[in-house]
């Protein structure tokens, strides 16, 4: 046992506990330079917090933790601080610590290290990798975690650059420097030569790098991001944190999204290491993993069935497979979102299976496509191949694909899941990035994307080439026809014995009475559609109806559809549709009149992936729930589902291990709610269906106020706009069939109000997160809905939707629109809201910002003057919006040169940060405001630590492709070349221009003057690759001197750039007009 000082520290278990019994992982923690054993780790305010002995014990209860201390201090001895001998000491210590332990032989060893403890670990693993009593350390070691380790330096001028940084933490003038000090501060004779050693055997250990990215005061980063990256491929994860060099190890409590983002690692390695299901296991389950072989498994992350291969058992059989735990030695997958699977209620396709396990076992590229027509059971053959092989892959994921946007959702949740993304991260395609590298870093992975109704969708998103495993399912065979996959099936019917069979599982015997030539007659009836057998088999079970008197009733009812149907007999498709359209009208004539009814009618018009139960009982709870029937009290909710899942028309999944945050959902064929809303609107009840799906949606959907942001509700709204997207969708649907129709079965929606607000919250947060056509379009919708509802007569309502999409247009730079929507805003706020609201400062201050677009400066100071008076003077103060009117206010003073005004405003405007949590958008654009009065003043080095903390927020919130991160970018590169640092000016650079030719983020002049800003760095550099570059840079400058968005200036100084082949030998005038922003060489800010 360890002091303070030195050697090892056992946090947890106690020695003496029966715990240790339990025991299948070693995790040591390894402090950095000047830290110890306990402070490095600690956060003394506002309350203690040593998180390896507080907060990881619970966590993790079949770990042992331990932290090794060594004299690292600077201020004590100078000669027994060698790294090499406090590697030796961590060997000796932990050598010792494992031996008198029966299984240390094979029990797996996990390494956490901050900043030198890294370099500590390496050094020691290099040792015991080639000496023969230390080798079952080098040997057990699984994965190590560094927390901002300096890996690599590029010469020894970097090394020892990074080595003043971490002396300037700690140095005294009075103190002498230990030998371990002069090594860091000579790397070319130590560190180098440990990190090379390490190189060489890091293959065998799973690497994880978190590197920090808050400036420690004014020395910046103390080891920069690229140092901080080993770089090799066992790298699998690099993150970044939010924290300072000293802060980055130090977490507050369990809900810290930095601890959250270091535990989602450390679970993932120690299931790795380990061979568990998952880090809940109690040490009972810990036992039954030891004791069973493999047969099911229930995952932590999904109710699904590990199927063990073996055919379908009875009930009974399948309970008792269902309790046995993997073997040790035997890792499960972790799977993602995998529906439930249940082999009772599953048809066994056989030689489906069979073609699809072929395929993989054969094929290079392992990629199938299941397609078929609606309801015949691809889902569930995907499932049932999930349920057999899922022992195969380290990694199961399932995504439902029917929309771009539910993809890039569900690449970005996954991302979160794995760790490689912080949770705080709002940006899709940022999700969708990560996701894809790490697809094709790895291998041992599948991906079920279910449901892909549009190919288009699909591009950008698929994993190509493909390293692992690729599963989808579709209704159109075009995967085919696109060379989606490599191999696929058509899934059809099922045959008329097949049919049978399948009733015959699904009817009691006391109705079936061994009638097999009925049952038979009723699967051709049917078509072999297996949504269709199955939804009647529940009817005929629920009414207690012979074979033969529902072949009656069922034949009746197809007559009297085919007389009164539209379709033309001669569509290919007509005996399908007239088979379901028969099964609708049988199960559904039940539920007239009825609360199941109203019921489904709300299932039927949410998104069928994404419905938890909580959006229809907390409605139910309401006192309001009187205005809809089907959710009149819990008592009348409860009775109605209960009714669709006996008629199968739903299916309800609990979470296996519930909790306070887990959610039972609600399942629902999306053949069943087309089926159920025709019929509505066959009944004209549509519109009531429609009105109480609002009602549901409008209670559970947060609330934006004041204009602020919605970061916040951030995951509320992820999991609750997909409804407010399928709502859009129908009510788009129902309009066209008005304008298409001279009698509308739809009619004024009751609820118009609560649409409309559902709208204007659900699009701000799909603004806020980047997604601006999809927020405009749902903008426009509550625009129409406000002209139906309200007309020309001013309502609050109205006014936040022209605000909104004055917004949207202003984000895709087109001044004049926002410009014309703003002040729409403007005035319906001024006739209908009291002076001091804080949406009239909102509409202040967004009508500045569109005349600044527009250079309308002195005019635009007016109203965030107007704005400032509003919110100091309010109520009810928006922190949010008062500090972005004063930033705004210091802006404008900045295009105007008057800089003493500009720095007043601004620093008003960082004083409201304190307010603020996590990284914000508004905090980005002041800070870079600041920065941009910074390169002004010739500041170079503040401007740039506060262009970083503005771009690391951008990052963060709106992904690494965002406009406003091409802006940072640009104006990283501005600063570096003002600073001598070409490289990393051209770095910047080029970031930008890779940025800006995207054409999403089309703007007049960014490419263009960040390709401008590269050439004239480039032109410093003297190498051929350099001189090839700035000649392609000029062809593409000659051709944008005639893009009509350009002034004459801007033209002629593009046009004098490409025509010249050295700078030196540019006439004077030419050479300044040359700039788009002749400024920038007064060391005024580039305007871009």
């Amino acid at each position: 046992m360890g002091t303070h000082d030195g050697g090892i520290t056992v946090l947890s278990p106690r020695p003496q506990s029966t715990a240790n019994d339990q025991v299948n992982v070693d995790i040591v923690l390894v402090h950095g330079l000047n830290g110890d054993a306990f402070s490095t780790w600690t956060v003394e305010k506002p309350k203690r917090c040593f998180w390896p002995g507080d907060l990881l014990p619970p966590l993790l209860p079949n770990a042992r933790i331990m932290t090794f201390g060594y004299n690292a201090n600077l201020f004590h001895d100078s000669v027994d601080g060698r790294i090499a001998e406090f590697a030796e000491n961590l060997l000796a210590e932990l050598h010792a610590e494992r031996g008198d332990i029966p299984d240390h032989v094979t029990r797996p060893l996990i390494f956490i290290c901050h900043s030198l403890g890294g370099i500590v670990v390496k050094r020691a693993l290099a040792v015991a990798h080639g000496r023969p009593i230390y080798r079952r350390i080098s040997e057990m070691t699984r994965s190590i975690i560094f927390l901002a380790t300096p890996h690599r330096g590029s010469d020894k001028a970097n090394w020892a650059a990074t080595a003043g940084k971490l002396l300037s933490l700690v140095k005294s003038p009075n103190r002498p420097r230990t030998t371990a000090l002069e090594e860091l501060q000579t790397f070319s004779n130590t560190l180098d030569d440990y990190n090379k050693d390490f190189v060489d055997i890091s293959s065998e250990y799973t690497l994880v790098s978190f590197y920090e990215k808050k400036p420690t005061m004014a020395m910046g980063l103390i080891v920069e991001t690229w140092s901080a990256q080993m770089e090799t491929q066992n790298e699998q994860v690099r993150l970044a944190v939010v924290a300072t060099h000293s802060e980055i190890c130090k977490f507050e409590s369990e809900d810290s999204r930095e601890f959250q983002s270091l535990f989602k690692q450390l679970r993932l390695l120690v299931n790795k290491a380990v061979g568990s299901v998952g880090l809940q296991h109690t040490s009972e389950s810990t036992r039954m993993i030891e004791n069973g072989p493999v047969s099911r498994k229930r995952s932590i992350h999904s109710n699904n069935l590990i199927d063990n291969g073996e055919p379908d058992t009875d009930m009974e059989e399948e309970e008792s497979s269902a309790k046995k735990r993997p073997s040790p030695g035997q890792p499960a997958p972790l799977l993602w979102r995998v529906p439930p699977f249940s082999s009772t209620s599953y048809f066994e396709r056989y030689l489906p299976l069979k073609k699809i396990e072929a395929s993989f076992a054969q094929a290079s590229e392992k990629t199938f496509g299941i397609h078929g027509i609606g309801g015949v059971g691809k889902t569930q053959l995907a499932l049932k191949y999930v349920s057999q092989h899922a022992k195969r892959y380290s990694h199961v994921f399932w995504a439902v694909a029917d929309s771009g946007l539910k993809l890039q959702t569900a690449l970005r949740e996954m991302a979160i899941e794995l760790g490689i993304l912080d949770e705080s991260t709002s940006d899709l395609d940022k999700g969708r990035v990560t996701m894809i590298n790490w697809f094709g870093e790895n291998k041992k992975w599948l991906l079920v994307l279910d449901n892909v109704e549009s190919f288009a969708v699909l591009k950008g998103f698929l994993p190509l080439p493909v390293s692992g495993t690729v599963i989808v399912t579709s209704r159109t065979a075009a995967l085919v026809d696109h060379n989606i996959v490599a191999d696929s099936l058509r899934l059809g019917t099922l045959t008329e014995s097949e049919g049978k069979a399948f009733l015959l599982r699904r009817i009691p015997s006391q109705i079936f009475h061994g009638n097999e030539k009925q049952a038979a007659e009723i699967s051709v009836e049917l078509g072999g559609h297996l949504l269709a057998l199955s939804t009647m088999a529940a009817y005929i079970t629920d009414s207690q109806l012979s074979l033969g008197k529902f072949l009656q009733y069922y034949r009746a009812n197809r007559e009297s559809i085919i007389l009164s149907s539209d379709k033309v007999l001669r569509d290919p498709y007509f005996d399908y549709d007239l088979s379901l359209a028969t099964c609708w009208h049988l199960s559904m004539a039940k539920l007239k009149e009825r609360p199941s009814g109203g019921l489904l009618g709300i299932i039927s018009l949410l998104d069928p992936d994404s419905i938890t139960e909580d959006i229809l009982t907390d409605f139910a709870e309401d006192e309001t729930a009187i205005e809809v029937c089907s959710l009149l009290d819990p008592a009348t909710y409860l009775q109605a589902l209960i009714q669709l899942r006996d008629y199968a028309l739903i299916t309800k999944e609990s979470p296996e291990c519930p909790t306070a945050q887990s959610k039972a959902s609600i399942s629902v064929h999306r053949l069943i709610q087309e089926a159920w809303i025709r019929e509505l609107r066959d009944r004209g009840e549509l519109s009531n269906a429609f009105d109480d799906a609002i009602l549901c949606i409008r209670r559970a959907y947060p609330h934006q106020i004041n204009g602020e942001s919605m970061a916040d509700d951030f995951p509320e709204c992820r999991a609750l706009t997909p409804h407010v997207i399928s709502l859009d969708g129908h009510y788009q649907s129902i309009c066209y069939d008005r304008r298409r129709t001279v009698k509308s079965t739809f009619g004024r929606l009751m609820f118009g109000e609560k649409f409309i607000s559902i709208l204007a919250d659900a699009g701000w947060f799909l603004y806020e997160t980047g997604q601006w056509e999809t927020a405009k379009k749902l903008f426009e919708t509550g625009q129409t809905i406000c002209q139906e509802t309200f007309g020309d007569s001013p309502h609050p309502l109205t006014a936040l939707i022209h605000n909104n999409l004055g917004v949207v247009c202003d984000s895709r730079y087109l001044p004049e629109d926002s410009l014309t929507h703003f002040m729409k805003a403007l005035s319906i706020r001024e006739e209908c809201l009291e002076s001091d609201d804080p949406e009239m400062g909102n509409s202040y201050s967004n009508y500045g910002h569109a005349l600044i677009d527009l250079g309308r400066y002195s005019e635009a100071q007016r109203f965030y003057k107007s704005a400032i008076d509003v919110h100091e003077r309010s109520v009810t103060p928006s922190f949010d919006l008062l500090e972005g009117a004063y930033s705004s206010m210091g802006t404008s003073m900045l295009y105007l040169n008057r800089h003493q005004e500009a720095e007043y405003w601004i620093k008003k405007a960082i004083e409201q940060h304190k307010f603020f949590k996590g990284p914000n958008v508004f905090v980005a654009l002041t800070l870079f405001g600041l920065a941009n009065l910074r390169i002004k003043q010739r500041r170079w080095s503040e401007a740039e630590i506060l262009v970083r903390e503005s771009l690391t927020q951008r990052l963060s919130i709106l992904g690494p492709n965002a406009r406003l991160v091409g802006v940072s970018y640009h104006h990283l590169g501005f600063i570096f070349d003002k600073e001598d640092n070409i490289e990393e000016a051209i770095d910047a650079l080029r970031h930008a221009v890779n940025i800006f030719r995207a054409p999403a983020q089309s703007h007049p002049g960014l490419l263009q003057r960040s390709i401008l800003k590269l050439s004239l760095v480039l032109e410093r550099c003297e190498d051929r690759d350099s001189i090839l570059e700035v000649a392609e840079l000029r062809r593409q400058l000659s051709e944008a001197s005639k893009d009509p968005r350009f002034n004459q200036i801007q033209m002629r100084g593009i046009a004098s750039c490409a025509a010249y082949t050295n700078p030196s030998q540019m006439p004077q005038p030419i050479r300044l007009a040359r700039a788009i922003n002749a400024k920038d060489n007064k060391c005024e800010s580039p305007r871009i």
